[in-house]
């Protein structure tokens, strides 16, 4: 009996030693990064964290050119930009993907082991923000906030399609013209949480994270939902062929004295992802 102990003692770490092996593959150290830049204005193309990504297919996995692929996600950042420092050396075909633009061609770079690669973009988004202003004032939301007599806010903005061609069988045309509220400087429909995005119905929810309920009937939109030629004769009087909108006006909105917010607009459309693109950012204080 002792022998068969000291043996079992002896010889299972053995067999269990056989089972694991050394990995001796390197870690990823390459590293891509770039920016969107809009093509009508020559800036890089406002967006919200984390809202859309990039798909990057590695082609050359076990060398197998075209064969078996492995897909990397690289998010983009709220100024434009992305960048990924952890990725295998090899062939990557890479292109955006369900993003606020129209679409691009997919462009194919070679990674080498312990270089940057540099890819940048120059793009067409479907919309873009013009005349964006923010008017604070006071509002009477009656029985809607405590006091009646609320701070508020008021966003204008006009809409400018420069293209409006059909896709996929789908007319061109826009879904919403939303709002966008943050208490920090991450503002915009990709952000965690979603309490910046003033889209509540009713009075049972808030604006901002803060504890002040919406207008009756308020949601922090305008639903649009229509082709684009439709929504210029119906909502602004505008004749077929428009490229910029009449002026869209959300608000009032309630917000709290005391408070800082960050504020800006966004137009999705109505093709595959609806993805949004934004006015820049303007910060807001509540005296």
């Amino acid at each position: 009996m002792k022998k068969i102990i000291f043996l079992a003692i002896i010889l299972v770490p053995l067999f269990l030693s056989s089972c694991f092996e050394w990995d001796n593959y390197d870690e990823p150290d390459c590293a891509i990064t770039g920016t969107f830049t809009d093509v009508y204005t020559g800036q890089p193309l406002l967006a919200s964290q984390n809202e859309w990504q990039i798909h990057a297919w590695e082609r050359s996995w076990w060398g197998i050119e075209g064969g078996a692929t492995q897909v990397v996600d690289l998010r983009i950042k709220q100024d434009g930009t992305y960048r990924n420092t952890k990725l295998f050396a090899g062939r990557y075909d890479i292109t955006p993907d369900r993003a606020p633009f129209w679409p691009v061609a997919t462009e194919s770079v070679e990674l080498k082991s312990g270089a940057t690669t540099t890819l940048n973009w120059d793009v067409h988004p479907y919309f873009q923000i013009e005349n964006f202003e923010i008017v604070q004032g006071t509002h009477d939301f009656g029985t809607f906030v405590p006091t009646g007599v609320q701070p508020s806010i008021v966003l204008r903005c006009r809409v400018r399609a420069p293209r409006r061609d059909a896709q996929d069988g789908t007319d061109f045309g826009m879904q919403y013209v939303m709002a966008f509220i943050s208490h920090n400087q991450f503002c915009g429909n990709g952000t965690n949480g979603r309490i910046d995005v003033a889209q509540y119905n009713g009075s049972n929810r808030t604006i901002g994270g803060v504890n002040t309920p919406m207008v009756e009937g308020e949601t922090g939109r305008i639903t649009v939902n229509r082709a684009w030629d439709v929504e210029m004769a119906d909502r602004f009087d505008l004749p077929a062929g428009s490229e910029l909108s009449g002026v869209y006006e959300i608000g009032p909105l309630p917000v709290k004295s005391g408070y800082t917010y960050q504020v800006r607009i966004g137009a999705n459309s109505l093709f595959a992802g609806n993805r949004y693109n934004y006015s820049d950012i303007r910060t807001v204080v509540v005296p």
